[in-house]
């Protein structure tokens, strides 16, 4: 969609699941998107060529060790994240995991409870050191996820309530 909306900006969607990714390619080619870039991968394997080329980086309910990378930050991994946004660049992310809901995930991962005082006590400054400054914390509620183009988030407002976060990060 936003692809569609803003046609003189490049997207590309980093994804592990290849099947994931066929699946919005084969929509894009049907919409006759020329801005749109699927890529299998994954954080940790972003190319060097994207260093100080991005200017907005959106994590959106990430899942597995995606997950586990940006809520118990990976220094080598979010600094690879942080050297693709040009200075001023953001990076966007929503959370939302519960002990609850999840539990084989949580326990698997290891993770923290999710809350405002751990993003601000914890998080935070972890991505500062890396030169991502906090900007914005929201919580959201189940109906702000329909304002997120993805599956997932769409399942998930009418999910369980659920602990649910929108950070942004700007790099400095």
């Amino acid at each position: 969609k936003n692809a569609v909306l803003t046609s003189d900006c490049l997207y590309i969607g980093i994804e592990p699941s290849r099947k994931q990714l066929e699946i919005h390619a084969k929509k894009a080619n049907k919409d006759g998107l020329k801005n749109a870039l699927f890529v299998v991968g994954t954080a940790e394997d972003l190319p060097k060529e994207l260093t100080d080329k991005v200017d907005s980086t959106h994590v959106i309910l990430p899942w597995g060790t995606l997950l586990k990378y940006v809520t118990q930050p990976d220094e080598d991994v979010l600094y690879k994240i942080a050297a693709s946004l040009k200075t001023g660049g953001s990076l966007k992310i929503i959370l939302g995991y519960s002990m609850e809901f999840e539990p084989s995930e949580v326990e698997r991962l290891n993770l923290e409870s999710i809350s405002g005082e751990y993003i601000e006590k914890m998080l935070a400054p972890r991505y500062q050191s890396l030169g991502l400054k906090m900007r914005k914390m929201d919580i959201l509620n189940k109906k702000a996820l329909n304002n997120f183009e993805t599956t997932w988030c769409k399942k998930l407002s009418f999910g369980k309530k659920r602990p649910m976060f929108y950070l942004e990060f700007l790099k400095i």
